[in-house]
């Protein structure tokens, strides 16, 4: 077993996150970056395991309403608990399912609110309840979207409501994103633009597709070609990518003339070494430790922020194999 998954365990084990997360940042993009594919897929299955989860059940402090839910998601861990969710484990395990739950077919729970599914093939119906199980408000379908703002859905249109079940978004969007920089990026009838939270647009143009702002910037798409711009609206690199990846320390990757290339901020461009793959949907936050997913005709590689090939994505082909 490889030095680099020996250290990831042993600072899992301590409770040193934040640094196993830098760890495996550095490890796939320095110079000299590990290659080795039964670390690569160790990796992937460790976030797969601790990365939705560990945050929130460190924060399980808020009182005893929400041990229960602590107690389901570290019985959902596939990694050997660390030193601090070990005795969160023996303080959450007394604590049973509370009985207002029972109504619900599924549900799950983030920070201060639960979000229960009542599958009933004529009446289906989403909750999004306090955490003493009062309903905030109802819906077709309910999902939390960000900065304690929840997704509700009535037939294929979208919009968004408050903590306290406000409309802040009418159901008329084709699409909804998360909302970063006090804006939402949406879809409505085959235009892309950001509102605020007053759902005023926050820009005079309108795209083909958007993305939501990170690190400050945004791609967007026009004539069929991606551009980046400022979160002030500014055009800062034009429409010139047919596909582009998230935004991560003012680097992505992007496709240029069919070919996969890291970009830069400045617009610096270099070409990966497989640059006719395809750049894939990003599994379990790895694009957020520089970490990409390319297909190159069925097979599935792991490429770093430098447009290195690191190795197969085994990991990514096995979860994929029964969609395909």
């Amino acid at each position: 077993m490889s030095e680099i998954i020996e250290q990831i365990k042993d600072l899992f084990k301590n409770d040193k996150l934040d640094v196993c997360r830098s760890l495996i940042y550095h490890s796939f993009n320095s110079e000299k970056p590990c290659k080795d594919p039964e670390t690569a897929e160790f990796v992937m299955d460790f976030l797969s395991s601790t990365y939705n989860y560990y945050d929130n059940i460190l924060d399980f402090g808020k009182g005893e309403k929400h041990y229960f839910f602590v107690k389901e998601y570290l019985n959902s861990f596939d990694f050997p608990l660390s030193n601090e969710l070990s005795k969160i484990k023996e303080i959450v395990a007394p604590f049973s399912k509370p009985n207002f739950l029972n109504r619900y077919d599924e549900y799950t729970s983030r920070d201060n609110y639960i979000i229960g599914w009542i599958d009933d093939k004529e009446n289906s119906e989403s909750h999004l309840l306090d955490m003493d199980g009062n309903v905030i408000y109802k819906s077709e379908f309910i999902w939390f979207n960000s900065q304690n703002t929840f997704l509700i859905t009535k037939g294929d249109k979208k919009g968004v409501i408050n903590d306290k079940g406000e409309i802040i978004l009418p159901v008329m969007y084709d699409l909804i994103y998360s909302k970063t920089y006090s804006m939402f990026a949406v879809e409505l009838n085959g235009k892309a633009f950001f509102v605020d939270e007053l759902n005023k647009s926050v820009f005079d143009e309108v795209w083909e597709e958007v993305n939501p702002f990170l690190q400050g910037f945004a791609f967007v798409k026009k004539n069929k070609k991606w551009g980046l711009i400022y979160f002030n609206g500014d055009l800062t690199i034009d429409y010139k990518f047919q596909e582009v990846s998230e935004m991560l320390e003012r680097k992505a990757i992007v496709k240029f003339k069919n070919h996969l290339h890291t970009l830069k901020i400045s617009g610096e461009l270099n070409q990966i070494e497989k640059s006719q793959a395809e750049l894939t949907t990003s599994l379990f936050g790895c694009q957020q430790l520089g970490i990409y997913t390319i297909k190159d005709g069925k097979n599935y590689y792991l490429v770093n922020q430098r447009g290195e090939t690191l190795c197969e994505d085994f990991f990514t082909k096995d979860l994929l194999k029964d969609i395909e």
